[in-house]
């Protein structure tokens, strides 16, 4: 039903943005782009999970705004 999937989103943001801040953590330390391999692959992950993000909010407030509707 709507409420399950606008959950089940809200719940998947949540993760991602989780994921994102990690990431986000692990790159602001020193040293870290000295590893050229490390770096690209966090820079690959750190794009990959802000493309999700940014579907899956869209997705939340979608679920959200329908069953918002349906209840009125």
């Amino acid at each position: 039903d709507l409420r399950k999937a606008a959950s089940k989103a809200e719940k998947e943001v949540q993760r991602l943005t989780q994921e994102k801040e990690k990431l986000e953590s692990e790159m602001a330390k020193p040293g870290f782009y000295d590893n050229t391999i490390k770096a690209k692959q966090a820079k690959e992950a750190y794009e990959q999970i802000t493309a999700d993000l940014s579907r899956i909010e869209a997705e939340w407030l979608s679920a959200q705004e329908a069953y918002e509707k349906a209840t009125k």
